[in-house]
């Protein structure tokens, strides 16, 4: 854990694909949301 790797030790070695697809999804729309918040942040200051 203190190298940085710590979620290596949190997923196991087999992942349901649901779950995992679930995952990608979450991730990908919080990563959308994040870079749209930003986006019309950065509009509204400038």
């Amino acid at each position: 854990m203190p190298d940085g790797s710590s979620h290596e030790a949190v997923v196991p070695g087999y992942v349901n694909p649901s779950i995992a697809v679930l995952l990608l999804l979450a991730i990908g729309c919080g990563i959308r949301s994040a870079l749209l918040y930003r986006r019309e942040r950065a509009r509204t200051m400038s």
